[in-house]
């Protein structure tokens, strides 16, 4: 049996190359001086006096509009439906040379950028504005606002305990003994250390560790208190009895309230061989 060659295995011919697609980004005569293009009449036939993202109200599924807008309107040479305000005009570009358009994504009254969501910008085109506007007031292009700071004159005197010149010493001024209080450089003993025998030094007070070597130590004069100091006849418990809680008194039950019985002298119940009856009144 002979296996037939498809005739396309014999063809020397090259397959046909795919046409390029025709690129979605047109070229603007305004891409040079893009500030241009706002004193046009196109432009003032469009958006009037308005900003540019003014009346734009994006597509959406539902009654509620999505809190973010999306990254980018432009995907290749693919364009998104209903683009952001920027990317839908390709006359308009992002520039820190482009004052006027700047202008119109800041806060007249605070000088803050409008987030993306006000504006319904892609956050591509967010991010490019952002830059464009700090970029133009570095340049001196848009003015931006400097808080102001009152300097008072306490921070720059000369006079404050901080500034002025350290008094001299005791031993170099002479003056009172070091020791005597109310002089500088006296050390007040605050709190003795208890175990130091007759030693004013206010380092053992502080601290015992750092106690001089010549502190001489004194024995403590009571034994640390033990279980039997209260009654020396009495066995120290033992260590489980003392973690031992003691239980609550058990609660009373639930009673039901006692009949009130009949006196004796109307009714009288005898219990005979398996036979209950009552006797009448005055029968013994």
């Amino acid at each position: 049996m002979k296996h037939r060659l498809p005739p396309r295995a014999l063809s020397t011919e090259a397959p046909a190359k795919k046409e390029a697609s025709p690129s979605t980004e047109c070229i603007s005569p305004f891409k040079d001086a893009p500030w241009e293009y706002l004193e046009t009449e196109e432009y003032l036939a469009r958006y009037g006096s308005r900003p540019v993202w003014a009346n734009y109200r994006r597509n959406h599924k539902g009654g509620i509009p999505p809190q973010r807008t999306r990254k980018t309107c432009i995907r290749g040479d693919k364009v998104a439906g209903n683009p952001c305000p920027i990317c839908r005009d390709q006359k308009l570009h992002v520039d820190y040379r482009n004052v006027k358009l700047l202008e119109q994504f800041i806060c007249e009254h605070t000088g803050v950028i409008f987030h993306a969501p006000h504006t319904g910008v892609c956050m591509k085109q967010h991010k490019k504005l952002t830059q464009a506007i700090k970029q133009a007031r570095d340049h001196g292009l848009l003015p931006f606002h400097v808080p102001v700071a009152d300097l008072r004159d306490t921070d720059f005197s000369n006079q404050h305990g901080a500034v002025t010149r350290t008094p001299p010493g005791p031993a170099l001024g002479g003056g009172a003994p070091p020791g005597t209080p109310g002089t500088p450089g006296t050390i007040r003993p605050t709190k003795r250390w208890p175990g130091c025998a007759g030693c004013t030094a206010a380092i053992c007070g502080r601290r015992a560790d750092l106690r001089p070597r010549g502190c001489p130590r004194s024995p403590s004069p009571l034994p640390p208190p033990s279980w039997g100091t209260r009654n020396p006849g009495a066995q120290e418990p033992s260590r489980g009895s003392r973690r031992r809680r003691q239980r609550p008194p058990p609660r009373p039950r639930h009673t039901r309230p006692a009949r009130p019985s009949l006196p004796l002298s109307l009714t009288r119940v005898l219990t005979g061989y398996g036979t209950l009856y009552s006797a009448p009144w005055g029968e013994p």
